[in-house]
Protein backbone atom coordinates (compact mmCIF):
# COMPACT_ATOMS: atom_id res chain seq x y z
CA UNK A 1 0.00 0.00 0.00
CA UNK A 2 2.83 2.62 0.81
CA UNK A 3 4.46 1.71 -2.38
CA UNK A 4 1.22 2.22 -4.36
CA UNK A 5 0.51 5.46 -2.13
CA UNK A 6 4.38 6.91 -3.42
CA UNK A 7 3.88 5.89 -6.89
CA UNK A 8 1.18 8.09 -7.28
CA UNK A 9 2.58 10.92 -5.10
CA UNK A 10 5.82 10.78 -7.77
CA UNK A 11 3.26 10.58 -10.57
CA UNK A 12 1.16 13.71 -9.29
CA UNK A 13 4.28 15.26 -8.76
CA UNK A 14 5.87 14.70 -12.03
CA UNK A 15 2.08 16.18 -13.56
CA UNK A 16 2.77 19.17 -11.37
CA UNK A 17 5.92 19.76 -13.19
CA UNK A 18 4.87 19.84 -16.83
CA UNK A 19 3.61 22.54 -18.22
CA UNK A 20 1.08 23.13 -21.35
CA UNK A 21 1.03 25.56 -23.78
CA UNK A 22 -2.08 27.06 -25.48
CA UNK A 23 -1.20 29.18 -27.77
CA UNK A 24 -3.70 30.93 -31.02
CA UNK A 25 -4.77 29.36 -33.92
CA UNK A 26 -1.76 30.75 -36.81
CA UNK A 27 -2.56 32.25 -39.82
CA UNK A 28 -1.92 29.52 -41.42
CA UNK A 29 -4.34 27.19 -40.10
CA UNK A 30 -6.95 26.36 -41.84
CA UNK A 31 -10.30 27.12 -41.99
CA UNK A 32 -12.96 24.89 -43.09
CA UNK A 33 -15.13 25.45 -46.87
CA UNK A 34 -18.31 25.65 -45.06
CA UNK A 35 -16.76 28.71 -42.52
CA UNK A 36 -15.17 30.17 -45.76
CA UNK A 37 -18.59 29.99 -48.20
CA UNK A 38 -20.94 31.18 -44.71
CA UNK A 39 -18.84 34.51 -44.77
CA UNK A 40 -21.42 37.39 -46.14
CA UNK A 41 -19.35 40.45 -45.75
CA UNK A 42 -15.69 41.54 -45.97
CA UNK A 43 -15.38 41.87 -41.83
CA UNK A 44 -16.09 38.56 -41.35
CA UNK A 45 -13.85 36.89 -44.32
CA UNK A 46 -10.97 38.66 -43.01
CA UNK A 47 -11.63 37.56 -39.21
CA UNK A 48 -11.18 34.22 -40.58
CA UNK A 49 -7.57 34.80 -41.32
CA UNK A 50 -8.49 36.10 -45.29
CA UNK A 51 -6.30 38.06 -47.35
CA UNK A 52 -7.46 41.22 -49.56
CA UNK A 53 -5.40 40.93 -52.86
CA UNK A 54 -4.00 43.95 -54.17
CA UNK A 55 -3.63 44.59 -58.00
CA UNK A 56 -0.79 42.79 -58.98
CA UNK A 57 -1.99 40.07 -56.73
CA UNK A 58 -5.20 39.31 -58.55
CA UNK A 59 -2.98 39.58 -61.68
CA UNK A 60 -0.52 37.16 -60.75
CA UNK A 61 -3.18 34.73 -59.28
CA UNK A 62 -5.86 34.52 -61.30
CA UNK A 63 -4.96 35.55 -64.92
CA UNK A 64 -4.54 32.75 -67.03
CA UNK A 65 -6.18 30.67 -64.93
CA UNK A 66 -8.96 28.52 -65.27
CA UNK A 67 -11.49 28.52 -61.99
CA UNK A 68 -14.03 26.81 -60.91
CA UNK A 69 -17.19 27.43 -58.48
CA UNK A 70 -18.05 23.47 -59.66
CA UNK A 71 -21.21 23.98 -61.33
CA UNK A 72 -19.15 26.18 -63.56
CA UNK A 73 -16.11 27.74 -65.00
CA UNK A 74 -14.35 30.68 -65.54
CA UNK A 75 -11.23 31.50 -67.22
CA UNK A 76 -9.95 35.15 -66.78
CA UNK A 77 -8.03 35.63 -69.73
CA UNK A 78 -4.21 37.55 -70.09
CA UNK A 79 -6.02 39.84 -73.47
CA UNK A 80 -8.46 41.24 -71.33
CA UNK A 81 -11.39 38.84 -71.74
CA UNK A 82 -12.85 36.15 -69.53
CA UNK A 83 -15.20 32.93 -70.50
CA UNK A 84 -17.42 31.52 -68.44
CA UNK A 85 -19.64 28.45 -69.08
CA UNK A 86 -22.31 26.07 -66.78
CA UNK A 87 -20.67 22.62 -66.58
CA UNK A 88 -23.63 21.21 -68.01
CA UNK A 89 -23.76 23.33 -70.52
CA UNK A 90 -26.47 25.05 -70.43
CA UNK A 91 -25.09 28.57 -70.61
CA UNK A 92 -21.49 30.60 -71.68
CA UNK A 93 -20.87 33.86 -71.18
CA UNK A 94 -17.79 36.58 -72.28
CA UNK A 95 -16.79 39.35 -70.61
CA UNK A 96 -14.04 42.15 -70.45
CA UNK A 97 -12.33 43.01 -67.53
CA UNK A 98 -9.49 44.95 -66.11
CA UNK A 99 -7.70 45.44 -63.09
CA UNK A 100 -8.65 49.32 -61.03
CA UNK A 101 -6.30 50.12 -58.31
CA UNK A 102 -7.05 46.91 -56.31
CA UNK A 103 -10.05 45.91 -58.12
CA UNK A 104 -11.21 43.26 -60.62
CA UNK A 105 -13.45 44.79 -62.77
CA UNK A 106 -15.25 43.22 -65.36
CA UNK A 107 -18.39 44.32 -67.77
CA UNK A 108 -20.48 41.68 -69.34
CA UNK A 109 -22.18 41.30 -73.10
CA UNK A 110 -25.38 44.25 -72.23
CA UNK A 111 -24.31 44.51 -68.76
CA UNK A 112 -22.98 47.24 -66.30
CA UNK A 113 -19.58 47.38 -65.51
CA UNK A 114 -19.23 45.80 -62.42
CA UNK A 115 -15.45 46.36 -59.78
CA UNK A 116 -14.82 44.04 -56.76
CA UNK A 117 -12.46 43.45 -54.07
CA UNK A 118 -10.99 40.15 -53.99
CA UNK A 119 -10.26 37.70 -51.02
CA UNK A 120 -8.10 34.60 -50.87
CA UNK A 121 -8.16 31.82 -47.99
CA UNK A 122 -6.77 28.53 -48.38
CA UNK A 123 -6.88 28.44 -52.24
CA UNK A 124 -10.60 30.05 -52.10
CA UNK A 125 -10.83 33.09 -53.51
CA UNK A 126 -14.56 35.22 -52.45
CA UNK A 127 -15.46 38.69 -54.58
CA UNK A 128 -17.14 41.25 -53.23
CA UNK A 129 -20.41 42.16 -54.50
CA UNK A 130 -20.86 45.55 -52.78
CA UNK A 131 -18.65 47.95 -50.77
CA UNK A 132 -19.09 45.78 -47.39
CA UNK A 133 -21.02 42.27 -48.67
CA UNK A 134 -19.65 39.48 -50.64
CA UNK A 135 -20.70 37.27 -53.51
CA UNK A 136 -22.81 34.07 -52.81
CA UNK A 137 -20.55 32.13 -54.76
CA UNK A 138 -16.38 31.35 -54.42
CA UNK A 139 -13.91 29.92 -57.26
CA UNK A 140 -10.70 28.14 -56.89
CA UNK A 141 -7.91 27.71 -59.22
CA UNK A 142 -8.32 24.39 -61.40
CA UNK A 143 -5.27 22.27 -61.14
Amino acid sequence: MKSALFAISVLLGLAACQTTTVSAPSASSAVSRDAILAATTASELLALGARRLNGPDIRAELVGQKLSEGSWTWNINSDGTANSAAADGTWESTSVWDIVGNQYCRQGEDAPRKCSDVYEQDGIYRFSETESELAGWAVSVVQ
